[in-house]
């Protein structure tokens, strides 16, 4: 393989990493958040003046949130392997 298609595969993997690492954190932050909420979203259904049945759109939307992380976390692993696979063949050509 040509050393400049090397170094493009290693660009491309270096901005997935990026993109991949933040939307991580940006799930995590958003599926934590509304784990710290979960109680108060308890209360406010065992209350007499709200409604006794939970919302299952927004228990949906916490579970859709920890999917997303997920999927991040594993694309963002993935590619950092791809990328050190690359800076290895890059060391072992050059």
């Amino acid at each position: 393989m040509n050393v400049f298609w090397m170094v493009e595969v290693l660009m491309v993997t270096l901005s997935v990493i990026a993109v991949s690492l933040a939307a991580a954190v940006t799930a995590d932050a958003v599926s934590g958040r509304s784990r710290e909420r979960g109680p108060d979203r308890v209360d406010a259904a065992v209350s007499p003046s709200a409604s006794p049945v939970l919302n299952a759109r927004e228990v949906r939307r916490d579970r859709d949130w920890h999917r997303v992380a997920t999927r991040a976390w594993t694309i963002c692993i993935l590619a950092s392997v791809v990328a050190v696979a690359a800076v290895g063949v890059l060391i072992v050509v050059g």
